[in-house]
């Protein structure tokens, strides 16, 4: 399925009738033609004729598991700009985008629930400008760009820990925290690991920006849980098994 050429149109995925009329108000002010469905047949009846550039998928609905659907997308061969909504939890999000992009769809962002006019606008102008022909600059220019402000980003430490809790499930008690990476920008607020963590494995930034993360989780950690049995989860990255520096500063 190839996107229309011209023109932008975001298609919207959700089971809530008010959530996708909100959402294709949203796109609107944005310059988008818009279209929803609130189940999976009727999305996907829709799809070529529609030849949406942009698409919205929410990953609770009915009869088709979220998953199922982004697997469906990808045998479509699917080119859309790709924003997945959710209400679940942080943990569940982030395995979705890794899915999405080991599908190889072009994921845009996480928008998680409730969201903001603001947040959802903000991915849609940023998808906008990197799907309008000739409004970007080269391969090399992007990537050059990105390392840079990523590169800064570590530096300021921008990259901050959010903390997602474990409970056990026999006894409702908090047993310990899972560590998750976020990129706090001074001008984008909030963006979501599947923006920066493919960036950072390719360009090698990858450790520093771990290193950066995991002191400063155990800071948090032992600040506030210092006499505590609670555990902290911290996830790596494969690459990092393949540097020898890395069981030094561990």
């Amino acid at each position: 399925m190839i996107p229309a050429a011209h023109g932008l149109r975001l298609f919207v995925l959700d089971d809530d009738e008010s959530v996708n009329f909100t959402i294709c108000a949203i796109a609107r002010t944005a310059g988008f033609e818009t279209l929803s469905a609130t189940d999976a047949r009727s999305f996907f009846a829709r799809l070529d004729d529609f030849q949406p550039t942009h698409l919205v998928i929410d990953l609770q609905i009915p009869e088709v598991d979220g998953i199922e659907t982004l697997k469906l997308l990808a045998e479509l061969s699917c080119e859309c700009n790709l924003i997945i909504s959710s209400g679940l939890e942080g943990r569940v999000l982030d395995a979705a985008a890794r899915i999405a992009r080991e599908k190889g769809l072009r994921l845009s962002g996480i928008l998680p629930k409730p969201f903001s006019a603001n947040e959802l606008k903000k991915m849609l102008l940023q998808s906008r400008v990197e799907t309008r022909p000739g409004a970007h600059q080269s391969g090399q220019q992007l990537h050059s760009t990105a390392y840079t402000e990523l590169s800064r980003a570590i530096s300021q430490n921008e990259i901050i820990p959010h903390f997602q809790p474990k409970i056990a499930c026999c006894s409702g008690a908090l047993v310990g925290f899972e560590c998750l990476a976020r990129w706090q920008h001074p001008r984008q607020g909030m963006i979501y690991p599947d923006a920066f963590i493919p960036l950072a494995e390719r360009s090698g930034l990858i450790g520093p920006m771990s290193r950066g993360v995991f002191s400063q989780a155990m800071c948090w950690l032992s600040e506030n849980f210092a006499d505590s049995d609670v555990k902290l989860a911290l996830n790596m990255s494969a690459r990092l098994l393949a540097d020898a520096d890395t069981p030094l500063w561990l």
